[in-house]
């Protein structure tokens, strides 16, 4: 073979391994949520987790001391009727309630889901909870007796609240919530203090403390649609043998962890626009519904979706 052929043709054997190489550097996996939706609290005892899917229970937590102030206020705006908002607003703004802690009614309801959940066949391998005190509280309640028995319990700020507009969604640095006589009080303490010590927080502490929980610029982290995405690549590379989790988080953290899967259009739902969705289309907007806008996922507090993620190969 003439040297020049030789030449031509292993620049092109290199091309095909480069290209080959490349494009499998453009691929990477993810996980997606394709299945229709059951219905809200169901207790998903029946499914049957394929090779590569994973069950995730979304729960709400319970009844916070803002949440009781944020109805008596919008009480108090009908009672006036001039139709305005201002108790509303007012409360939406009142520093008092930042990271509002549960009321004895919220406790009781997290109690109310750990008697109603005993009876669940399938159980969860983790408990993941959101950094915020009324997310730390439910998880300790509803799961006492899974944390109990050595269920490990993980915190993750991708999981906190989304509404950057509202003085309750503000955090607390990580030595504040484990000074805190609300999280010594609850059951199993030692393993939620474990779960929020500098050693089990060390890849996010850092940051959160030093703006992401309260700080200058702590409504742009609240407010990122990336936390969806980061939660996913989290708990599909850092744990990945975990099939069955359960977290703990907030309404708008389950709406939008719901509304960025394309099991909103396989249940069959229509999305709407913000404005369409809730009574602050701002803040829907925050990070919470994508740009097609998203559906209302209505639950109570300490109710739970579930959503069987399945992983997928996606071109870059």
């Amino acid at each position: 073979m003439p040297a020049r052929v030789a030449i031509a043709a292993a620049t092109t054997i290199a091309a095909i391994v480069y290209a080959l190489i490349r494009r499998r550097q453009r691929r990477r996996l993810v996980l997606v949520a394709h299945h229709p939706m059951p219905i809200v609290d169901a207790c998903m005892d029946g499914t049957v987790l394929l090779d590569g899917e994973r069950l995730v229970w979304f729960f709400r937590h319970g009844e916070s001391l803002a949440n009781a102030a944020g109805r008596l206020a919008m009480a108090a705006d009908k009672a006036r009727d001039d139709g305005l908002d201002t108790e509303r607003v007012q409360h939406e703004v009142d520093m008092n309630f930042s990271d509002a802690a549960l009321t004895e009614t919220g406790i009781a309801q997290a109690s109310a889901r750990r008697a109603d959940t005993a009876s669940w066949r399938l159980r969860p391998e983790a408990i993941v909870t959101s950094p915020l005190t009324r997310a730390l509280q439910t998880a300790a309640y509803i799961f006492a007796d899974d944390l109990a028995a050595g269920t490990p319990l993980i915190v993750r700020p991708e999981l906190r609240e989304y509404f950057p507009n509202l003085a309750q969604d503000r955090g607390r640095p990580l030595a504040a919530l484990r000074a805190d006589p609300a999280i010594v009080a609850l059951p199993n303490a030692a393993v939620i203090l474990a779960a929020l010590s500098d050693a089990a927080c060390a890849d996010w502490r850092d940051e959160w403390d030093s703006w992401q929980a309260c700080g200058d610029g702590w409504e742009r982290h609240c407010g990122s649609a990336e936390r969806v995405g980061a939660f996913k690549e989290w708990l599909l590379h850092a744990h990945p043998r975990l099939r069955r989790v359960a977290t703990v988080s907030h309404f708008g953290t389950v709406n939008a962890f719901v509304n960025h899967e394309p099991c909103i259009e396989v249940s069959g739902l229509v999305r709407m626009p913000p404005e369409k969705i809730g009574i602050n289309a701002f803040a829907w907007r925050m990070g919470v519904l994508p740009p097609e806008g998203g559906v209302r996922v209505e639950m109570r507090n300490c109710g739970h979706v579930a959503l069987v993620y399945s992983e997928r190969t996606v071109e870059e």
